[in-house]
């Protein structure tokens, strides 16, 4: 939506500036924030179900995109989430739990009343997959 939107004023923004009639400001840089990269390693991007909030880690798997990518345990294996939604699903299940529901890919959160849906994710040794593909192969095992 923002290249959309810039692209309609661009045009306008340009040639007011060639003519002199936009008056820029400098920006104050004590109030001007910054993440280095390499302040952030892969050990930052693991998801620790027991202590963050989902929307938390609903935003933290969207900010590590595209490195370093948060991440889980289960079985024993690395998994990486790509993309996953908050949904309102009241569950008795452990934080952290992986588990299905009507095809649904959920982790259980510290929240009892809410889940992360998984929607891409990648195992461990596997390629990058669509929750739907780790529902069909993966099912007997959650």
């Amino acid at each position: 939506r923002l290249v959309k939107k810039s692209a309609e004023i661009l045009g306008d923004v340009l040639e007011e500036w060639v003519h002199g009639e936009i008056e820029p400001t400098a920006q104050d840089d004590s109030e001007a924030t910054y993440c280095w990269q390499k302040d952030i390693s892969k050990e930052n991007a693991e998801i620790d179900w027991e202590s963050m909030e989902p929307e938390y880690i609903e935003r933290m798997v969207r900010a590590f995109i595209p490195w370093p990518i948060a991440w889980t345990e289960w079985n024993g294996k690395r998994v990486k989430l790509f993309d996953v939604d908050l949904v309102k699903f009241k569950n008795d299940r452990g934080a952290g739990d992986l588990f299905i529901d009507n095809d649904d890919l959920l982790f259980a959160t510290k929240d009892s009343n809410t889940c992360i849906k998984v929607n891409k994710l990648q195992i461990e040794g596997k390629t990058k997959m669509e929750a739907e593909e780790f529902v069909n192969g993966f099912r007997d095992k959650l």
